[in-house]
């Protein structure tokens, strides 16, 4: 039976983040080498924010994303995904988890940036960003599908800045554990 892993967009691009970038490439191609020499393969999901905001978009909360306009982008981008997974499942190939990313305010599947209170003229100050417990806009539309498409998988997030080695490691073996 072949195994599939669902992976956020910059996980294999790091060209869709915004400036400056801060994806973990290094954790990647360790996560991506190891699941290869197990024979897994790895699924693209589109960048919803890429694909509705631009390459020169700004830094965003997960507020200023959780909109009606938003979740339908999500949807409709999501939405020529389901057959192909479907033809997936209906031969033999089990969709083994979801890569997103930590801190993203759409792709997050444990903790998302927020702040209720971004609003008007463009502010500077990320910083004011505070990290909270939840999905991001976009893995929640994709929870639906899946759910709708009877498909239970663990949820894994790629930290979005460069780790230490040992917590690399430590990152590394808890997926492992759990989608092997």
């Amino acid at each position: 039976m072949d195994k599939i892993i669902l992976v956020s967009h910059c996980f294999f691009n790091p060209h869709s983040v915004i400036k400056p970038k801060k994806s973990n490439t290094n954790l990647s191609s360790d996560i991506i080498s190891y699941f290869l020499s197990l024979g897994y393969g790895f699924f693209q999901l589109p960048c919803p924010e890429l694909t509705c905001m631009g390459k020169k978009r700004w830094a965003m909360s997960f507020e200023q994303y959780d909109t009606p306009f938003f979740k339908s982008h999500s949807q409709k981008i999501l939405d020529p995904l389901i057959p192909q997974l479907e033809d997936y499942l209906n031969n033999d190939t089990i969709i083994a988890g979801v890569i997103g990313i930590k801190g993203s305010p759409s792709c997050a599947t444990h903790i998302v940036s927020s702040n209720p209170d971004w609003e008007g003229i463009f502010q500077e100050n990320i910083e004011s960003c505070i990290k909270i417990e939840g999905d991001g806009v976009f893995i929640k539309e994709l929870k639906i599908i899946l759910k709708q498409l009877k498909i239970n998988c663990p949820m894994f997030e790629l930290p979005s800045t460069s780790i230490s080695n040992e917590e690399k490691s430590k990152w590394i073996q808890d997926i492992k554990k759990y989608m092997i």
